[in-house]
């Protein structure tokens, strides 16, 4: 007596059927008076084997795939039926079909749910062609290329995961579009990246010591013209103008040294604010470290209270 059944319950129906056997031969050796043990032996129960059906043998699930792959154009029989977003390649969703259904658990639930998968069906890329797909949104399909860079995947290894499942990618998936990967770099970041932290230093305004002498070659030069100008005149208007001319540099003069005096005054007041400003923050520091001093006493003689 031979039963052939699934490896998982070989051993428990073995027991069963056994226990089942004796209890019938018992039951029946009662009723018609023949002996149970002659019954037992005759039908060798101690000897039956339950071997495993190779047809029933539960199937090896293929492994997935360790990277994301393009749509080549071929639907996997063996693959889900949806349409993943895969890094913008919309590709076949690779996870095993689940029981009798066309899609794995995850996409069937969202089927359920939304009416279908979140990203349509694989039977969707065939409407259209290879690389002028774009999704709900109107998002278009992205190279294998794009994605492999982004990834840090090199062409080759991507080529050899590729021939296990027997898939085949184009050489146009392998393209490299000039634009960049990511977000562009704002201009303000740039800009900000430049300036130095902190408060600007308040420049001082500097007069330069040439000042006065390039005022006095200035007038000068302006008086050798004067007289050349005037060489037709009498020596008396002559003597004039360049009277006039020396009352002018001197006038020119005192108004150059007021001006700079001005200026040694103001950055003197400037001198005496900031030293005054100094003296402010000084005394402000001061204060704060008395407060912190009688605020730490102050816990401490509260922690010496509670204690007692």
């Amino acid at each position: 007596m031979e039963f052939s059944l699934n490896e998982i319950m070989m051993n428990e129906m073995k027991k069963y059927t056994t226990y089942m056997l004796e209890k019938a031969v018992k039951v029946l050796s009662k009723e018609y008076g023949f002996s149970e043990e002659e019954a037992l032996d005759k039908m060798r129960i101690k000897e039956i084997k339950v071997e495993v059906d190779k047809k029933v043998e539960k199937k090896e699930k293929k492994a997935a795939p360790k990277i994301p792959f393009p749509f080549t154009g071929e639907i996997q029989e063996e693959w889900c039926g949806a349409l993943k977003h895969n890094y913008g390649l919309y590709s076949q969703c690779t996870n095993s079909k689940w029981g009798e259904n066309e899609l794995c658990k995850t996409c069937k639930n969202q089927e359920d749910k939304k009416g279908q998968p979140t990203f349509g069906y694989i039977s969707d890329r065939l409407k259209c062609e290879l690389m002028e797909y774009k999704d709900g949104k109107g998002k278009k399909v992205m190279t294998y290329g794009m994605v492999l860079k982004k990834l840090d995947i090199s062409r080759a290894f991507a080529e050899e995961e590729a021939k296990k499942f027997g898939l085949t990618i184009p050489d146009e998936q392998f393209k490299i579009s000039e634009k960049t990967l990511g977000r562009p770099k704002s201009v303000k970041a740039e800009e900000t990246a430049d300036k130095k932290r902190g408060r600007p230093k308040i420049e001082k305004k500097m007069t330069s010591a040439n000042a006065a002498d390039d005022l006095i070659a200035t007038l000068v030069a302006q008086a050798q013209q004067l007289k050349i100008a005037s060489s037709s005149l009498s020596l008396t208007e002559t003597e004039t103008a360049s009277s006039l001319t020396e009352t002018e540099t001197a006038s020119s003069l005192t108004e150059t040294e007021t001006a700079s005096s001005e200026l040694e005054e103001e950055e003197e007041e400037e001198d005496e604010e900031a030293k005054a400003l100094a003296e402010q923050e000084k005394e402000k520091a001061k204060a704060l470290v008395e407060q912190e001093k009688a605020a730490k006493k102050a816990l401490a003689e509260e922690e010496k209270a509670a204690k007692k």
